[in-house]
């Protein structure tokens, strides 16, 4: 399924498009046409006019498309896959939390632009509409695995894994959710489950990448951050998508028989600041020593001066001393 808006599509057609053929093809005004094109601006949106002639996307643009997701994945993964791609969404998270999951298939959100969007904490996530990446996935499991906690940290390997096929190498994980890069924010992981402890548990796995980030948009983040860009990559939204689906697949099927531990020396060997000394912070007390990664049921592990000490909460706060 797919919602694109019609005027976005027209404008991602070769050529400059005149205000009045837009306006004969969705069957509105030539006024109305740049009413909504300046909104677009306003929002944005890089459309590029161009005088006496009309309006065109910028090129280095590419939306998302559902066909175009599927065409990066095997066909015979399409009838496990309940995939909507939406121009705008409040949250990509909410939306499939309160939509009812399809029976056997995974739901995956994907948006061009989020109104309501939320990081750790309750932040807002801050995301450049159309040049970055915001999606949700969601399963539902008939019993609940194993050690469900370390489910959050598993899809960070997805998440990682699908940037490393993709030709990123800078990216790391970073406790508990965070994807970064050379000390910056490159991404962010929000993981939530709910169910009945003797019935069914549904995840819903929420991840917001940054590809190209604006001016004015980095103005509003209160943490460092860096993009693809910033990194000198470009890859495809599309094929990203499309990986990160691939991947969390194949790991939510394994999860229920294995837990955490296959994923685990994966993230240890990915991971930020590890061997190193660092300082956990966990709302009352402050931990400090060696950081030794994570062991096979995803809990964070340091050696201090009071020995090995384990945490297995989100709620930590981790600096390199």
């Amino acid at each position: 399924m797919s919602d694109p808006d019609p005027l976005i599509k027209l404008l991602a057609k070769p050529g400059v498009h005149s205000g009045t053929a837009l306006g004969e093809q969705l069957g509105i005004s030539r006024v109305a046409i740049k009413k909504r094109i300046d909104r677009m601006v306003a929002e944005g949106i890089p459309v590029e006019s161009s005088a006496g002639k009309g309006y065109r996307l910028s090129k280095d643009i590419e939306l998302l498309d559902a066909d175009d997701i599927l065409d990066h994945i095997d066909p015979s993964a399409h009838s496990g896959i309940d995939l909507e791609v939406f121009s705008t969404l409040d949250s990509t998270n909410a939306h499939l939390a309160g939509k009812p999951q399809v029976s056997g298939k995974l739901g995956v959100a994907v948006a061009e632009t989020q109104l309501l969007g939320q990081g750790r904490r309750g932040r807002q996530w801050i995301s450049t509409p159309y040049r970055n990446l915001m999606m949700s996935l969601s399963h539902v499991y008939q019993a609940w695995p194993q050690n469900p906690s370390g489910l959050s940290l598993a899809f960070s390997v997805s998440v990682h894994s699908a940037l490393t096929s993709l030709g990123v190498h800078e990216a790391g994980l970073k406790w508990p959710n965070d994807i970064v890069a050379n000390g910056r924010k490159l991404g962010g992981l929000l993981v939530s489950a709910s169910g009945e402890a003797d019935g069914e548990l549904k995840v819903i796995m929420g991840v917001g990448l940054n590809l190209d980030l604006n001016k004015e948009d980095r103005k509003h983040i209160d943490q460092p951050a860096v993009d693809l860009k910033d990194l000198g990559y470009k890859v495809s939204r599309n094929q990203l998508v499309a990986e990160i689906i691939i991947n969390a697949q194949e790991m939510l099927n394994l999860y229920p028989q294995s837990g955490f531990a296959p994923f685990a020396d994966y993230w240890n060997q990915n991971a930020c600041f590890i061997n190193e000394q660092v300082r956990l912070f966990d709302g009352t007390n402050e931990h400090r020593g060696e950081l030794l990664g994570v062991d096979k049921d995803g809990q964070l592990q340091m050696d201090s001066a009071k020995g090995i000490l384990k945490f297995n909460t989100s709620e930590l706060s981790l600096r390199k001393l």
